[in-house]
């Protein structure tokens, strides 16, 4: 840091990850290659997803009976998205994914006695740029909410142009969140698709449209997400938003939620970047750092489970 210098909202940042880094070693499937590794302030990710038997659900949750409005999941999509295996046994990285989801829920719910932020179990990922890893935290944190008791997730695909969440997950083009704001399907109910997995559902991104981003700019949105936040009282709205330097969409969002994760790739994104995809979703009073695919050493990883080997897309 140059010392003539104020520091910025990045530098600052930066000190606090140096303050209160976790670490995780990471390598490559099959093995074979130097380990990789996430740094976070709050947040990190990556493992691969061993789908269940039919009967063994991630957190050994029971199967639910599907509906008309239920999807099974496809455990060999999720397991080739390197999806994190609630199920499997502890290891580095799912400790430190635990680290993450244990004070993003902090902050949603509160112990008693302490002050909640307006819409705080209103969560929205994103990134400066885009392949940073902010779809891949979305879907591997609203898996591990999913297994806490008492807790219910929906996962929000709100990026509308890639829909990252939807093509994993295999809902690409369904009707969904632009559907429901548009006005085309005027029952939110009947668009978020519950999962085989209890208190996990989906809201897929819905259907393309030219008016995308004026849709999520919309006091409709705005209304939307507070009655998604209200409906249940026990429940996370974890949103997946587009890349910041890509679309306006994570600006008009910021607002109307609680929390932000925001991902930053080491060795790739640019500070004058991040300074200014920060300054877009400065809107949101909590933003949360995730500093993403760094090298460290075997001695600076969290827990004592060994090495675990897996991708960090």
């Amino acid at each position: 840091m140059d010392p003539v210098i104020a520091p910025t909202l990045v530098e600052r940042a930066a000190e606090h990850l140096r303050k209160n880094v976790r670490r995780t070693t990471l390598g490559f499937a099959n093995g074979g290659s130097p380990q990789q590794s996430v740094v976070s302030t709050a947040r990190v990710h990556g493992s691969p997803f061993s789908p269940p038997t039919p009967k063994a659900m991630p957190g050994g949750m029971a199967p639910q009976r599907p509906t008309s409005r239920s999807i099974v999941l496809d455990y060999s999509r999720l397991q080739a998205a390197h999806v994190n295996d609630w199920s499997g046994p502890r290891t580095q990285v799912s400790e430190e994914l635990r680290v993450i989801k244990r004070q993003l829920l902090r902050q949603a719910f509160p112990l008693p006695g302490v002050i909640r932020g307006d819409d705080a179990n209103l969560i929205m990922t994103t990134s400066a740029r885009p392949g940073e890893g902010k779809t891949f935290a979305a879907l591997n944190l609203a898996f591990g909410i999913a297994t806490e008791p008492n807790r219910h997730v929906l996962l929000v695909d709100a990026d509308t142009s890639r829909q990252g969440v939807g093509d994993v997950i295999g809902l690409r083009d369904q009707c969904g969140l632009l559907d429901v704001l548009s006005g085309k399907e005027p029952d939110l109910s009947r668009v978020i698709l519950r999962t085989d997995i209890p208190n996990f559902a989906l809201l897929p991104a819905g259907m393309a449209r030219d008016d995308a981003a004026e849709l999520l700019a919309s006091p409709r949105m705005t209304a939307l997400l507070r009655e998604m936040s209200l409906r249940y009282s026990d429940r996370i709205v974890l949103i997946d938003a587009p890349p910041c330097l890509v679309s306006s969409d994570p600006m008009a969002l910021a607002g109307s939620v609680g929390q932000v994760v925001f991902i930053i790739e080491a060795a790739r994104t640019q500070r004058d970047e991040i300074e200014f995809a920060l300054e877009m979703v400065k809107d949101c009073p909590n933003i949360s750092l995730i500093l993403n695919k760094v090298q460290v050493t075997d001695n600076a990883s969290l827990g004592a489970y060994g090495p675990y080997y897996g991708f960090l897309p």
